[in-house]
């Protein structure tokens, strides 16, 4: 299905036996395994990776990690004394943390700039550092464990997109509901709550219940574009209610807005 396994060691249950994930569980110092996804030569623009894992991991145990054509990585995240590494040229210790014994939920999302040389990277809706990263380019992620150290890790989702100045889905374990999203800014009573769903994680929504005489706003930025673009954005509107909008802005004033009147 486009997956290409490393299973020499054989380490992996992929019966998908009433499960939609391939799981990694590696207890051994001297094996590993690996899944990787290779994608056409990206050479510059804006990459971001996203994935929801479910990880459990001793120092540098498991990993998720963007590479070029021949193997060599560009940027990686993997635990280290108990938290989550980002790792390039340099290294960021975030505070997110990793349990050797306890399998936990983990949405990452590496954002990687070919033309500025740097990878972000957040996790469970939190800032887990930006490193510099050497001069390459993007074709392959990667998703496994070490040799040298031990853990179990399943992917349970994955997606990469190029130069979308917004693509959010607010993907985030339950730990996070009723927080904050990192990177917007916001007033009043908006938070993550989750939605029902049919498939194993839940739904996450951006979601606000200001009441009558009071105002709530999300709002988010990117740096300023030109020419033809495009906006999508599902929204759920209160019935019979005025005054919530979505609003398309430019040097802080409306392009155009959508909102609920009369």
């Amino acid at each position: 299905n486009g997956w290409n396994g490393d299973n020499r060691f054989v380490l992996v249950d992929n019966s998908a036996n009433e499960q939609r994930y391939i799981t990694m569980n590696d207890h051994s110092g001297e094996q590993f395994f690996a899944l990787n996804r290779d994608i056409n030569e990206e050479s510059e623009g804006v990459i971001t990776a996203e994935v929801i894992v479910r990880a459990t991991s001793s120092d540098n145990g498991v990993f998720v990690a963007l590479q070029d054509i021949n193997e060599e990585i560009i940027v990686t995240v993997t635990p280290k004394d108990g938290v989550w590494t980002v790792n390039g040229i340099d290294t960021a210790v975030s505070e997110v943390e990793i349990n050797e014994l306890a399998s936990l939920n983990y949405a990452i999302s590496i954002t990687l700039d070919l033309d500025k040389n740097t990878a972000s990277v957040k996790i469970n809706n939190k800032d887990a550092g930006s490193v510099f990263v050497k001069d390459l380019n993007l074709s392959r992620l990667k998703v496994g464990t070490t040799k040298e150290g031990t853990g179990s890790i399943y992917i349970d989702y994955a997606e990469m997109w190029k130069n979308h100045p917004i693509n959010e889905r607010f993907v985030v374990p339950a730990s996070c509901k009723l927080e904050k999203p990192f990177g917007w800014e916001i007033t009043g009573d908006f938070t993550l709550r989750n939605m029902n769903s049919q498939f194993a994680n839940e739904v996450y929504s951006l979601k606000s219940e200001t009441k009558a005489g009071q105002t709530s706003s999300a709002s988010t930025s990117f740096e300023a574009m030109s020419g033809k673009m495009g906006l999508e954005a599902f929204v759920l509107f209160p019935e019979i209610t005025d005054g919530a909008k979505v609003s398309f802005t430019a040097d802080g004033n409306a392009v155009f807005t959508f909102e609920t009147k009369n």
